[in-house]
């Protein structure tokens, strides 16, 4: 199903830290009237973890909830629907690109 505005997918490792604070902090601060909407996704990621304690700590002292937060793994079904991709270390990205070199054009780092 696709929406009606820009799809941003950040991903990392496990999707409990560094990829869902770039999420809620995108949202919160360009947001969906920019016409873009932020996910996230994990290279390694369990399915339904809560974000960590610490990420949802640093948070809530930006005034952001993240504690609703599930992790899902990256696939190629996320890397499909995606507008642009961003891995969050140079690490992230080169997987991405590796396993997906089809989205290439779309795969950069923070």
């Amino acid at each position: 199903m696709r929406l009606d505005f820009e799809q941003l997918v950040f991903v990392c490792t496990g999707n409990t830290c560094r990829s869902p604070m770039a999420e809620h902090l995108f949202n919160a601060l360009i947001g969906c009237g920019s016409g873009w909407q932020a996910t996230s996704a994990g290279l390694m990621a369990g399915a339904g973890f809560p974000a960590s304690r610490e990420a949802i700590h640093v948070m809530q002292e930006k005034g952001l909830n993240i504690s609703g937060h599930r992790s899902r793994l990256f696939s190629a079904e996320i890397a499909q629907s995606a507008d642009l991709i961003i891995g969050l270390t140079n690490g992230h990205t080169q997987v991405i690109k590796a396993k997906y070199p089809r989205f290439e054009e779309k795969i950069f780092t923070l």
